[in-house]
């Protein structure tokens, strides 16, 4: 086939080239240029881990440096979360066990609540008037 018989009839291959180049090419993932991690994001996430977790939700498809940021922020915040909470339940025990400890033990305790056996009674006439 002569160059001009190529011009006259060309094949779908040759259309492509010619009419669109990009499809030539291999495909490459675009990368995005303001896909970073998110500094802002990660310490809102470690606020409030809830909010993070939803963050890395929404984002995780479209930034996922930013997603993998406030899924890491969340997490930190979730278990920093749990170390404090056990360690408030321990200081409350303490403190609660100290007081029983004072007040002489829990046989002293349980004397206070003691109700005695016996009652007194007291009569008492009730008036209406209107």
């Amino acid at each position: 086939m002569n160059e001009t018989e190529k011009n006259m009839n060309p094949t779908t291959e040759d259309v492509d080239k010619t009419v669109f180049p990009q499809y030539n090419q291999p495909y490459k993932e675009p990368e995005s240029e303001q896909d970073s991690g998110s500094v802002f994001l990660g310490i809102l996430s470690f606020l409030q881990p809830m909010t993070g977790l939803i963050a890395y939700l929404a984002v995780k498809c479209a930034s996922p440096k930013r997603a993998k940021s406030a899924l890491i922020g969340a997490l930190v915040g979730i278990v920093i979360s749990v170390i404090m909470v056990m360690i408030s339940a321990g200081a409350m025990i303490g403190s609660i066990t100290s007081l029983i400890n004072m007040a002489g033990g829990l046989d002293s305790a349980q004397d206070v609540w003691d109700v005695p056996e016996t009652y007194e009674t007291v009569d008492v006439d009730w008036e209406i008037t209107a």
